[in-house]
């Protein structure tokens, strides 16, 4: 039990000291959610929503 919670609480430090924070990224306007993107990965920002808006649109039905 012990071990788990060490486990645990380390898990939780490791996602804490690497998130990425939102200073550089550019936002995504004209889309129902808040997206953030690099400035070299619009592309694939673009494409990723385009995936999403299908899934979205299938869900519906």
């Amino acid at each position: 039990m012990k071990k788990n919670i060490i486990l645990l609480a380390l898990l939780l430090f490791t996602k804490i000291v690497f998130s990425q924070t939102y200073n550089g990224l550019q936002k995504m306007d004209g889309v129902k959610q808040t997206v953030y993107f690099s400035s070299n990965a619009k592309e694939r920002a673009v494409k990723i929503l385009d995936n999403v808006a299908k899934a979205e649109v299938y869900f519906e039905k």
